[in-house]
């Protein structure tokens, strides 16, 4: 019976280089948490003290046409109200196509 691929010298060979970056991965650890642990630290303190302010970036907030519903600064101008239909119309008493010229009629518009 033939071995085909995983013959036994590529599984040690493929097991030496797994082994081998985990052997350069411990070394990267011992590195950073034990020989270059000071000048790290410092670093880190140093990190903590310091304080910087982002301004973040804010704009308008528009509808669908493009009219301004919120002003990202509170000294410009109020957004304008949002038209309440045709002037003079009543409203419904909160039922879809209740009283004549309500909701029900601006839905059949």
């Amino acid at each position: 019976m033939s071995k085909g691929f995983a013959s036994t010298y590529r599984i040690v060979l493929l097991a030496a280089g797994i082994l081998a970056c985990y052997a350069a991965l411990a070394a990267r650890l011992v590195y950073l948490h034990v020989i270059d642990r000071e000048e790290l630290v410092r670093y880190i303190d140093q990190a903590r003290r310091q304080i910087i302010v982002e301004s973040a970036r804010r704009g308008d907030i528009l509808d669908a046409r493009g009219g301004r519903r919120a002003a990202a600064r509170a000294d410009q101008n109020p957004p304008h109200q949002v038209p309440s239909g045709r002037p003079g119309a009543r409203r419904s008493g909160g039922r879809a196509g209740g009283a004549p010229g309500g909701l029900g009629d601006q839905f059949h518009r």
